[in-house]
């Protein structure tokens, strides 16, 4: 509106110079609402540079486009604070007020907002209250972690101060200390000696921030992340839902004449050709003949557009992020996609939007000595001992995680080789073992049955003991060795002897030999074949 009345009036450039010192208060200001507020509003600047453009000739130097662009452009920069404006302008009492208080106490809002769990030198009540989210603000949770998963860990409202209650029948022996001393994970034991270091998950829902965790407090920082695409020809903001949009700059000048558009990092308005092409015409353009309607109303949340027949249509800007968990509205000059509420205050679910789905939690040590369950209380898993008793006092009764109760027989040994141990009815019985040869138990090598020696020193007979009465029995060997032409004996000390049977028969006119057993006597035959 100030740059219209200023081309209507044709004021002159010797305003000029007003317009600027008020550019030149912008700075400050918005440096002021940007460190009481954490948000940044460049709507005075943006103001202020339209108006000191509008004074200028419609010639205008390459020096001042240079200068004008780079004052637009630090404007445009500035997108989460034009996004927040309205927000920020309703709570700017609230927010000078909060930032003298900060500057009372020696706390920025920053640390104001994230006071320490141990510390906690901006703790109420000496911090003033801060502006609400929708001024730009984030509050960080304390956070209280003594980082024993047999406690339950909570923040005390009344004065900040951490409690750690213990948790009734919740035992973590089983580890050593499980701590990495880093406060974003969660130091726990599954039961089975094994620490598990889950880590924090830093999540504000929204695509607009870069998110951290400070590994020494464990508070979660969420910074802006910077969507400026340095065209000066769009116009760049964020969208929680979908992240960074960049908007082509419109570059109307509101004259028909002209053909506007954006190049280059400036607006570039050509002065439109009416020429017909006809020399006995002078063609020109006139800027009220057939002069577009405006129907910008100046609201983001409605689609402005023209109809020939009824004239101005606004029709409300569909803010849906296609996302069946956010409730979608545009309110302020910008999109709202807020997450649906799906707990059901039930710690022992995971909630997760897709129509609300309440998923039990999981809670499992990988031990088969536990029985593993979930409090109801606070959410934390309880991994409750079993008991491994068969009643039994003759076993010992353990537990391994992998297979379960193990019931090991009970060793009643009393280390005597002279006793068999057993037990009976849950006490050991060393019952002293019977030699049964009247001989003593040896206490070092128990019962010794020593063989009884039975030899007549002779290889002719079989040795051995009558286990009827113990006497020695020499029993003759046999020595046949099934041959007729043999004569078989035994010799008492070398053992059995088959000597080549004789069938001599004295003459010396046969051939003596024996034969399957029986002697053959075969005359000799003295033929020389010589008849002389």
């Amino acid at each position: 509106t100030r740059a219209r009345s200023t081309r209507a009036t044709r004021r002159p450039a010797a305003r000029t110079p007003t317009r600027s010192a008020t550019t030149t208060r912008c700075a400050p200001t918005t440096l002021a609402i940007q460190s009481a507020a954490s948000a940044c509003s460049c709507r005075w600047c943006a103001t202020t540079t339209t108006a000191a453009r509008s004074t200028r000739a419609p010639a205008t130097s390459a020096a001042s486009s240079s200068t004008r662009a780079a004052t637009t452009r630090v404007c445009a920069r500035s997108t989460l604070a034009r996004t927040v404006f309205a927000a920020t302008r309703r709570s700017f009492a609230t927010t000078r007020n909060f930032a003298r208080s900060t500057r009372a106490t020696g706390c920025s809002a920053a640390s104001t907002l994230r006071a320490s769990a141990t510390t906690r030198p901006c703790a109420p009540p000496t911090r003033a209250t801060p502006p609400t989210a929708s001024a730009g603000y984030q509050s960080t949770p304390v956070v209280c972690n003594d980082f024993n998963t047999c406690s339950v860990d909570s923040c005390d409202s009344s004065d900040g101060s951490c409690v750690f209650t213990p948790i009734d029948g919740c035992t973590n022996a089983t580890c050593a200390n499980c701590t990495d001393n880093d406060a974003c994970t969660t130091d726990t034991c599954d039961g089975s000696g094994q620490c598990i270091h889950t880590p924090k998950t830093c999540n504000d829902s929204s695509l607009c921030t870069n998110k951290f965790c400070n590994s020494t407090s464990g508070e979660c920082y969420f910074t802006a992340i910077n969507c400026d695409d340095l065209d000066w020809c769009t116009i760049d903001s964020c969208s929680r839902s979908i992240g960074c949009i960049h908007t082509n700059r419109s570059c109307d000048d509101n004259n028909v004449c002209t053909i506007d558009s954006c190049s280059g990092g400036a607006c570039v308005n050509t002065p439109r050709n009416c020429s017909d092409d006809d020399p006995c015409t002078i063609d020109t353009c006139h800027p009220v003949l057939f002069m577009p309607v405006s129907c910008d109303d100046a609201d983001f949340c409605t689609i402005d557009s023209c109809s020939a027949d009824s004239g101005c249509i606004y029709t409300n800007r569909s803010c849906d992020d296609s996302n069946v968990c956010t409730a979608d509205s545009c309110a302020d000059g910008q999109c709202v996609n807020r997450l649906i509420g799906c707990d059901d205050n039930d710690p022992c679910t995971i909630d997760t939007c897709n129509g609300c789905i309440h998923t039990n939690k999981t809670c499992d040590d990988g031990s088969l000595c536990t029985n593993d369950s979930c409090s109801a209380v606070n959410g934390a898993c309880v991994f409750t001992p079993i008991t491994c008793d068969d009643f039994d006092g003759c076993t010992v009764d353990s537990c391994s995680s992998s297979i379960g109760c193990v019931f090991t027989n009970r060793s009643c040994d009393d280390s005597s080789v002279c006793t068999d141990d057993t037990c009976v009815g849950g006490s050991c019985v060393n019952t002293p073992i019977n030699c049964d040869d009247a001989e003593p138990c040896h206490p070092v090598n128990g019962c010794i049955h020593t063989n009884k020696t039975c030899d007549d020193g002779s290889l002719c007979t079989n040795d051995s003991c009558s286990a009827v009465n113990g006497a020695c029995v020499f029993t003759p060997i046999t020595c046949d060795d099934f041959d007729g032409c043999t004569v078989d004996s035994c010799s008492s000390s070398i053992g059995c002897v088959f000597t080549n049977r004789s069938c001599d028969d004295s003459s010396v006119c046969t051939d003596d030999t024996c034969v399957g057993g029986s002697c053959v006597n075969t005359p000799i035959n003295c033929d020389d074949a010589e008849p002389c």
